[in-house]
């Protein structure tokens, strides 16, 4: 696939490339009065613009007073030093996710089980990791919750 630029005139192809006329170097465009894009750029802003002018109008740079320094050095004798070692925090362990049965490296898409670990694909269901947690004890409780006894009196008191 080729593509092809506008045929030229006659007179566009006789003219030569021009050189810029503040002669930096670059080639100059006729629509440009002669100049390269940078010199004609550079060139435009010295010519006034009032209306930009007016309806802009930059505030005076404000200068900030330098910061001074208010803390007297403390002097520490070398044996104080020695005595009281720097306390790091410690660094706190990075979190290997890795599937709880096979040990294998899930990365960020491992699959967290209702007994708190976490396992591949394989693995993520409760019958392939032999899972601890009691399903049938937490679906009677929370069927219990949701649907409370409602029991009549069978026998009118009087």
């Amino acid at each position: 696939f080729f593509f092809h630029s506008p045929p030229l005139n006659m007179d566009q192809r006789s003219q030569s490339p021009t050189m810029c006329t503040s002669g930096c170097g670059f080639f100059g465009n006729p629509a440009n009065d002669g100049y390269c894009s940078k010199c004609f750029r550079d060139l435009k802003p010295a010519a006034p613009a009032p209306a930009q002018s007016e309806l802009v109008s930059t505030p005076a740079p404000v200068a900030f007073p330098a910061p001074v320094a208010m803390v007297a050095p403390i002097a520490v004798s070398p044996a104080a030093a020695a005595a009281a070692p720097t306390a790091l925090p410690p660094p706190t362990p990075k979190v290997k996710h890795s599937c709880f049965s096979c040990k294998k490296n899930v990365g960020l898409l491992g699959f967290m089980c209702r007994c708190e670990q976490e396992f591949c694909a394989k693995h993520r269901d409760a019958r392939d990791h032999a899972c601890s947690f009691d399903y049938k004890a937490f679906d009677r409780q929370r069927l219990a919750k949701a649907n409370p006894v409602v029991a009549a009196e069978k026998i009118q008191k009087i």
